[in-house]
């Protein structure tokens, strides 16, 4: 559901007081129009704006069959809050300052977010004619479920969306500028660079940019991107929706790529790591690191790793996508295993049962210490 904005007398927080199922998100729109115009409707706390104007007899029909759809499933406009009157003092006033542009106006918003030569392709709500891009967007901002807009200038239709930077990202479309309404334009941390990997897998879209910065912004814009993989030879941007991508990191001269959040703190955690055991399977992707704590960084970066082995030999690094690989360790010299979260807690063997069995659903057997240390083990494992 959605709602006008209290200019015209309505606004989001009356949508309560209606069918959802009836009330629809253009009749709301429309009635928008309709106040903008003149039109007084017989809703209640719905005010006309412009009085004076004198509507033709086509848009008169219009909002009336439009409020009488609004009447069957009991729309109500919010009142204009009556804000409290100060009380007289004679201490003197502060010095008059100039206010500050407000950064909701359509003209700031299009400076602000705005995507020339763009399309942001699907999640459409409704369409319809506009004489600018800020008259578009200026319509967006009162229907609650619109995020986006997409304004072609050849036939002046704009075109509401329901996500920011529509269902599958921007693409590159002469005559079209997008606007999100609400963007990120704060400096950007680049200590998320990954210099020399690719992220492979999981593309949303890919798009042409002017450089890692404007694919960072790209990115920001897109509703389900959560990471980038920028082509330095083409210029070519690919938006991501997974940490990683879909399979983690993969050692590639003349890309980049970058988690929009990433965690760069000292590593911490290496309390986790089991030395001479291998977590068989669940691999998400392997790669030559430096050492384990390479391998720990990489794993942050990939959003489904939540385990690794490294092995000594090749200093290869193998992501897993469960605690303990697929069924749980084995012992295996030379390599060292970690859950990135484990339970290193002393054991508690008031549950220990003597002379039992418990038989079938094995995950795996290895020889152990004793019992604390088949414990520990199945901590480990998922």
């Amino acid at each position: 559901s959605s709602g006008i904005n209290a200019e015209y007398g309505v606004s989001s927080e009356g949508l309560g007081k209606k069918d959802p199922s009836k009330c629809s998100l253009r009749d709301e729109s429309t009635m928008g129009v309709c106040l903008k115009r003149g039109y007084q409707p017989d809703l209640e706390n719905c005010k006309a704006v412009d009085t004076d104007n004198k509507m033709k007899s086509k848009e008169v029909k219009k909002c009336k069959a439009t409020e009488s759809r609004l009447k069957k499933c009991n729309f109500k406009c919010d009142e204009t809050p009556t804000l409290p009157v100060p009380e007289p003092t004679d201490k003197p006033g502060p010095e008059p300052t100039k206010p500050n542009p407000d950064p909701t106006k359509p003209d700031k918003i299009v400076q602000k977010c705005a995507h020339e030569n763009t399309n942001y392709v699907g999640a459409d709500i409704t369409n319809r004619v506009y004489g600018s891009v800020e008259d578009c967007v200026e319509d967006c901002l009162r229907i609650k479920s619109c995020k986006s807009i997409t304004y072609r200038a050849s036939d002046r239709r704009c075109y509401f969306k329901s996500m920011e930077g529509g269902s599958t990202g921007p693409t590159t479309a002469a005559g079209h500028t997008s606007v999100n309404m609400k963007c990120d334009r704060s400096t950007m941390k680049m200590s998320c660079q990954r210099e020399g990997i690719v992220f492979y897998g999981a593309d949303i879209r890919n798009i042409v940019s002017a450089g890692i910065e404007e694919c960072i912004l790209f990115c920001r814009d897109t509703e389900t991107c959560k990471s980038i993989t920028f082509l330095e030879a083409g210029q070519r941007c690919y938006l991501k929706s997974k940490y990683g991508g879909a399979s983690g990191p993969v050692i590639t001269a003349g890309r980049t790529s970058m988690n929009m959040e990433c965690d760069n703190s000292p590593v911490k955690n290496m309390d986790c790591l089991r030395e001479d055991e291998n977590f068989p399977g669940a691999d998400i992707r392997n790669i030559i690191v430096a050492d384990e704590e390479e391998c720990v960084k990489h794993c942050r970066d990939t959003e489904l790793c939540v385990s690794f082995t490294f092995r000594e030999s090749d200093h290869r690094c193998y992501l897993k996508s469960k605690r303990g690989g697929a069924s749980g360790p084995t012992i295996a010299a030379g390599h060292n295993s970690m859950n990135m979260e484990c339970d290193n807690s002393k054991v508690n063997l008031i549950c220990a049962e003597e002379d039992d069995n418990y038989p079938g659903y094995d995950l795996r057997n290895l020889v152990a210490d004793d019992l604390e240390a088949c414990v520990r083990m199945c901590r480990d494992t998922e």
